[in-house]
């Protein structure tokens, strides 16, 4: 399916003769994957892979930036679940060859953030200079603004049967809530943002906060910390949504749907708000500061580094003598 104006306007500027034979529409109007193929294509084999692992795709293609080793779309090899779909998004292609976690670009504490800098070329003028290197880009990368998934509900009653699950910022370290396509505006939070002040008024910002305080000591903070919460606010989520659609099924209107939404956004708001406040004293310094139990005073817990770490470092070699001149 396309408009009965490409093929003309291909041929008008001069990017493809269809009269010559069957267009390849991707080489026809971009520079394909860049210099290497897998800017995108190791997201789609890891997407493809992780829904069906019966098809034994290899995350390695041929045809360069052009490649069509790979279908247009497959079938999963189970149905589904709204959570599936969430947790594709939050992926860093963990277990496999190209986990971002490990390795020493993950740093002491597993971070799969990779930040792009001077000596990494041109990333997204690839036809004007050449590439020395490049990260693997994960589909949970560190400049998401936004995920969503959006779903169809037949069985929900009118008002609920269409939702949209929103996360601000990473989603990793964020958190899906519902809106419901009936709902008549969206909670005030939730509408404002400037990336380039910080503000607790917004809900973007307390996520980013989250998100980039935890490469403080990234695998403590989000597998003790960050997912928990995550995970039961999320769990809370589908609660949430039970009870609107009772509500609805009783007659409940729009603008009532529209209040308990926004409640809703304030309450998981505020929740990481209290998260990020934990996060700065509880990681403050390098230390873990857990309060004191049985009376005793807080003991603050030296982190260190994984020894593993330690020997790709030159830890080792100093310092050797004392015996200053």
């Amino acid at each position: 399916m396309f408009s009965d104006k490409l093929l003309a306007g291909l041929k008008k500027v001069g990017y493809a003769d269809p009269g010559k034979g069957p267009v390849d529409w991707l080489r026809a109007v971009s520079e394909g994957e860049y210099a290497h193929p897998y800017y995108s294509l190791r997201r789609v084999w890891r997407v493809f892979d992780r829904v069906n692992p019966d098809l034994g795709l290899s995350p390695w293609v041929s045809g360069g930036g052009y490649t069509t080793d790979y279908p247009f779309s497959v079938a999963p090899r189970a149905k589904l679940t709204r959570e599936d779909v969430i947790g594709l998004y939050r992926d860093h292609y963990e277990g496999t060859q190209f986990d971002l976690t490990k390795g020493v670009a993950a740093g002491p504490y597993g971070d799969p953030n990779r930040y792009i800098g001077p000596y990494d070329g041109a990333q997204n003028n690839v036809s004007q200079e050449k590439l020395y290197g490049a990260w693997e880009r994960a589909i949970s990368i560190f400049y998401q603004g936004y995920t969503y998934v959006a779903q169809t509900r037949p069985d929900a009653p009118e008002l609920t049967r269409g939702m949209l699950w929103y996360g601000p910022d990473v989603a990793y370290t964020s958190c899906f809530v519902p809106f419901p396509s009936k709902a008549t505006q969206l909670p005030h939070n939730y509408q404002i943002g400037d990336p380039q002040r910080f503000s607790r008024d917004a809900a973007w910002w307390a996520f980013d906060f989250v998100a980039n305080w935890a490469r403080l000591n990234y695998q403590r903070m989000c597998q003790v910390d960050i997912l928990p919460l995550q995970r039961e606010i999320e769990a809370g989520q589908a609660k949430v949504v039970e009870e609107w659609d009772r509500q609805c099924a009783e007659g409940c209107t729009a603008i009532t749907l529209t209040r308990m939404c926004e409640q809703n956004a304030v309450q998981v708001v505020e929740a990481w708000w209290a998260l990020a406040d934990r996060l700065i004293a509880r990681y403050s310094d390098g230390y873990i500061n857990l309060p004191g139990t049985q009376g005793q005073p807080p003991a603050p817990v030296p982190v260190g580094y994984p020894s593993q770490w330690l020997g790709l470092t030159d830890y080792r070699d100093g310092p050797l003598s004392y015996d200053m001149k």
